[in-house]
Order: C-alpha cells, then structure tokens, then sequence
C-alpha cells in the first residue's frame, strides 16, 4: 500500500527562486528539483525491506549494504571538499557526525558558505536530525529550504536512543526519502555518551552511502 500526502507548492509554481546570497536567513529558499515530486517513493513494505537488508530496522548496519569500492574516490574527495552539515534543529547531532567523520563545515561557518559563494563554491549539504517526531518534521523543513546554489546531498538521520525505532516514525522516514537523493540511518552510538564525536564504524558506512570519502579512521 503506497503512502499519499497532499500536494507541496514548489518554487517552479511561484516563478520566484531567490538568488544565493540574496538574503540573510540560510533555510529560506527551496532547492530541490522542481521537476521531481517529493512523494514519488516507493511503498512502505519495499521502503522497510531495503532498511531490514541494511540492518536499519533494528538499528545495527550491515557491512554488505555499502560498499565503498563501487564509488568514485575521486566524487566522495570531492564532496567532501564542499561539504557542510545542516542541523535541522537543535541536538541533532551535526557537529559529533562532523568530527566522526573528520569533513565538513558545521554551525556559522557552513551557514556562511551557504550564503556566500566566494568562501566555498558550490557547498554539498548533508541534513542531519534526530529519529524523533520533532527530529523528523524539522527535517522536512530543512530539506525544503536549502538555499539555492547549494547541493543537497542527503539526509542523516541519527537514532535519538538505542532500540527499535517505532513504525510511526519509520513511516516518516519512509516520506522523507522521496524528498532527498540519499537518506542514511546511523544507530544509536553508546561510546559518544563517553567520547561524542569519535571515529566510529557507523559513521564509516553512513559516509560510504553518501558517497563521502572520510579522512578519520574508526576504531570501533
């Protein structure tokens, strides 16, 4: 049974794309493609079998469901060259995913770029929110209002806390992935309670499925 929602109002609708850099607030102008409707996923039972075939559902990710030799070394250096994290709200979790992953502009810094051209052309986002109902809607709002100019690479969505994410809030994430071109899922990482934002193997797999080369190396 495929999941509906109402129909979006996109910028192509409007006649009106703001120029990068033409106002102050950085989540003000829709950048996704126009020509591609956010609701063209797949059926929720197909959208839960890739996440039980990755080992999502249960929030362990399989080493089998990325493989970095099928990317481009020379694309995943590229990215993250040009990479800044958006955190869609507040304990998201951009800047410990930022340090795991040792790329990529965080905080003002990867909001100036998104704005300023001259500091870092053509920046490549990467959205990351919580698993949570409050995590997952200001996702949404983040997606629809990456500033034109900037490359939305994806969405990370980190586990808001250990176990099994509940059905309503997969469903969610099932939407959600029909609004980006990659939406990655990391489990609940216990040693960050300790050490947040040290190498971890999930964040490896997370950037392998983004297509981001990463220049820390995990040890767990």
């Amino acid at each position: 049974m495929s999941t509906t929602s109402p129909a979006t109002t996109s910028p192509a609708s409007t006649g009106i794309t703001p120029a990068r850099g033409s106002h102050r607030d950085p989540w003000s102008v829709e950048a996704n493609d126009p020509t591609r409707s956010p609701w063209d996923v797949p059926s929720i039972e197909e959208y839960e079998r890739q996440l039980a075939q990755r080992g999502v559902v249960d929030q362990v990710l399989d080493d089998a469901a990325t493989d970095p030799a099928s990317g481009s070394a020379t694309g995943g250096q590229d990215l993250a060259e040009r990479l800044i994290w958006i955190g869609a709200h507040g304990g998201a979790g951009a800047r410990a995913i930022a340090a795991a992953a040792g790329v990529g502009r965080t905080g003002t810094e990867a909001r100036r770029a998104a704005l300023d051209d001259t500091l870092l052309p053509q920046p490549a986002a990467v959205v990351v929110a919580r698993s949570d109902t409050r995590g997952l809607e200001a996702a949404a709002a983040a997606i629809r209002t990456v500033p034109a100019g900037v490359q939305l690479v994806g969405l990370l969505v980190s586990a808001d806390a250990p176990g099994r994410v509940p059905k309503d809030l997969r469903t969610r994430m099932h939407e959600l992935s029909g609004t980006v071109p990659v939406l990655v899922n990391v489990p609940w990482i216990n040693q960050w309670r300790v050490t947040p934002g040290s190498p971890h193997t999930s964040i490896d797999r997370a950037l392998a499925q983004l297509g981001i080369t990463s220049t820390a190396r995990s040890t767990n």
